[in-house]
Order: C-alpha cells, then structure tokens, then sequence
C-alpha cells in the first residue's frame, strides 16, 4: 500500500500493522547498508591506500537505526496523541491504531531519500547539498502526508491549539530529519 490518496479512509475501521512495520524494516535495512555503502563508496574514490582501515562495516548503525525508526515511530504518535487527549478529543483503540499505521506509512518518503545519499562525494560532488536536500525532501514530504492524513482531528481545533498540533507533527519530522543527516549521513 502506497500512501497516497485518503490513507486514512482506506484504513478507517481496520488498520493493520504488517505495511507499516515493513515500511520501518526497510527504512532500517537501507539506513544501516546505505550509509555503510556510501562511507565505503566516499573511502574508495577519495584514497584507496587507506581504504581497507577506514571502510569497514559499522554494526553499530544497525542499533541506532532500529532505535532512530522504531523510537521515533512509538513516541512521534504517542505525544500527537497525548496533546490530543490533553485538548480534549478522547479517541478508541482503532483511531490510535489508525494513527500509527498513517505515520509508519510516512516513513516511506525517508526511503527514497536513503537511496538517494548513497552517491558518493567525488562522484556526485555536491553531495552533502544533495543528502541534505533529500533528507529536507523527505521530511517535508512526510509532514505533508501526515498533516493531510491527520486533517480530520486537526480540523476540529481553530487557531493557536491547530497550529501546535501542526508544530508537533513538523518538530518530530525536523528531529528526524536531523538524526538522519548526522547520524547516517
């Protein structure tokens, strides 16, 4: 399932876990490979006389990436929800549900941004313009699915309460974006 269109009323009444989860492991996996491949890739067409003790494969990555993606997917929601709560609007297991599956599909434009990054910089020598206007990409694309798909909750709050949820939903895509770019990238 591609998030496009009114994710939100494709889901409606019956969410399911199995593409979002599967959004966050390929997240993980290309995080993890990518940026090994593209440190490797930046070693190899920099200096290869060195290349065989700065390129080698950083398993540590794997852990951050698992705790970066699966981190952010749990608290990202919980704390939209809990303002949501705090404001009033008390919703049932299957809209919090709903609320997870849509922002474990936003992961998808963060994908396609990871594929993008793996150039390295003597090839593409603007790389590090490139990486991070694709991570920009990315979390822009994401909040702008997220404020779309979530429009129908944020549509019942008028002025300064509409514009925090707004904040929250674009801070948690700017703290990822910033994790992604120093961390991996």
């Amino acid at each position: 399932m591609l998030p496009v269109g009114n994710l939100g009323q494709e889901i409606k009444g019956k969410p399911d876990f199995y593409g979002p989860i599967w959004y966050l492991i390929t997240l993980i996996f290309a995080l993890t490979v990518l940026s090994n491949l593209a440190r490797y890739l930046s070693y190899f067409f920099e200096s290869d006389s060195k290349l065989n003790e700065l390129a080698t494969f950083k398993f540590s990555l794997l852990f951050k990436s698992c705790s970066v993606c699966f981190g952010t997917w749990l608290l990202a929601p919980a704390t939209f929800l809990l303002l949501l709560f705090v404001l009033g609007q008390r919703l049932n297991g299957t809209q919090v549900a709903e609320m997870y599956c849509i922002w474990g599909y936003s992961y998808i434009f963060y994908i396609f941004a990871t594929l993008v990054c793996i150039m390295p910089s003597k090839v593409a020598a603007p790389h590090q313009t490139l990486s991070f206007f694709a991570h920009a990409a990315a979390a822009a694309g994401c909040s702008l699915m997220l404020l779309h798909q979530f429009n129908g909750y944020l549509s019942q709050f008028e002025g300064k309460l509409k514009y925090v949820l707004f904040g929250l939903i674009i801070g948690w895509q700017v703290l990822l974006f910033l994790i992604f770019r120093f961390t991996f990238y």
